[in-house]
């Protein structure tokens, strides 16, 4: 008797978790933004058994190279959103590749490489760099300005812009 009215307690919650789930059964309406990827196409025909995928896009402050610009991307990770800028692999880029977009805390900074000349007494050398002033530039080169070279100090830091081909 006893484990006949367990069973049927048991078929009673059963029967009302059913009539709960369809009871609250509610439409979901989902907005596709340009920005989105669906496969298949949306002018592909539906058929028996279709699958859709929607991959959701989110948006990504990046400062590349100093200006600011927001990337919607349906990856995950910074590697995703550096491959999809076409990022050369030595840029200098703020967070690891393999770092999950959503746990970013703040924007994601990438510093592409430059071809500076820069010339020193009459001789001038090429350095290719990411650093993103003409003082980190000479840090970076190790040169040192002397306390009668003042006049190119005086305008430093200043945004690199002699930029070679």
């Amino acid at each position: 008797m006893i484990k006949t009215i367990g069973q049927g307690i048991v078929m009673m919650a059963l029967v009302l978790g059913l009539f709960a789930f369809v009871g609250n059964n509610k439409s979901i309406v989902l907005v596709i933004t340009d920005n989105d990827q669906v496969s298949p196409a949306l002018s592909t025909t539906v058929d028996d058994g279709s699958a859709i995928q929607i991959s959701k896009a989110m948006a990504v402050d990046v400062v590349l190279n100093g200006a600011d610009t927001v990337v919607h991307t349906t990856g995950s990770t910074v590697g995703d959103v550096v491959t999809e800028l076409g990022v050369e692999e030595s840029s200098a880029i703020s967070a690891d590749l393999e770092t999950r977009l959503r746990t970013l805390s703040s924007h994601l900074e990438i510093s592409t490489p430059k071809s500076v000349a820069v010339t020193v007494d009459g001789s001038t050398a090429i350095h290719t760099t990411t650093e993103k002033s003409v003082e980190e530039l000479l840090d970076e080169a190790d040169i040192q300005l002397g306390d009668e070279e003042t006049g190119s100090a005086s305008r430093l830091p200043q945004p690199l812009s002699t930029v070679l081909g």
